[in-house]
């Protein structure tokens, strides 16, 4: 006769890692509040989507405001570990635009937290907003540091840097306002595609042709970013 199992116990498969659910939880908050805003969405709404219960949400996060803010910071991380890696692997400033580009889309195509850069920024409040606030002008001043660099090497078209910068996080922070998983490209093809075309943009001596199918990647006459030799 088989042992009767501890009824006060959930079942195996019911029993998920904290770490798991803590990730569940920003993604799903992440979601809701890009598309109800900060304001629309409720704790209630969030735990409904999780089906846990609200109570169950406070063992992870003491507030809404405290649950915006780790979204805010997995979406930084985000973005500063892709121009880190961008600069490290890029040979030029061109070439670490264009990874910079490559990698930060291939993360936010793939995760409503990492896209959550731009949304409810306004939202934070008084210590919380100077962190990420103070975060984000870095990471701004970092990647004009890189097009600068860019038209001292040779690389990048003499532009201002500033106004480059501004136009660059735009075009990349509105991808996650069209992009859809069902709709045909992966993240990686569209990281390739777009990183492509701001590339071009910046560049002095831009390439004469751009992908034509996103799709397809035979048919572009680049390829996925590759790390510099060395």
């Amino acid at each position: 006769m088989s042992a009767k199992r501890d009824a006060s116990r959930p079942p195996r498969d019911r029993v998920r890692d904290k770490g798991f659910v803590q990730r569940e939880l920003l993604e799903t908050a992440a979601r809701l509040f890009n598309e109800r805003g900060f304001h629309g969405t409720s704790l209630q709404m969030v735990a409904q989507e999780l089906g846990v219960t609200k109570t169950a949400i406070y063992h992870y996060v003491p507030s809404k405001l405290d649950l915006l803010y780790q979204v805010h910071e997995i979406s930084l991380e985000t973005a500063e570990a892709s121009l880190s890696r961008a600069i490290s692997e890029g040979r030029d400033g061109a070439e670490r635009i264009r990874l910079l580009v490559y990698y930060y889309l291939k993360a936010i195509c793939a995760s409503p937290t990492a896209c959550f850069f731009m949304v409810e920024q306004d939202s934070l409040e008084g210590e919380l907003a100077t962190t990420i606030a103070e975060r984000r002008r870095k990471l701004e001043r970092d990647t004009r540091d890189v097009v600068r660099s860019g038209i001292e090497d040779g690389s990048i078209v003499p532009c201002d840097p500033k106004a480059a910068t501004f136009v660059l996080v735009g075009t990349m922070n509105w991808v996650t306002k069209w992009y859809k998983p069902e709709g045909g490209w992966d993240a990686a093809q569209v990281a390739d595609g777009l990183s492509a075309i701001v590339a071009r943009s910046l560049a002095l001596h831009p390439s004469a042709t751009l992908p034509v199918d996103l799709s397809r990647p035979e048919l572009s006459p680049f390829s996925a970013p590759k790390p510099a030799a060395g």
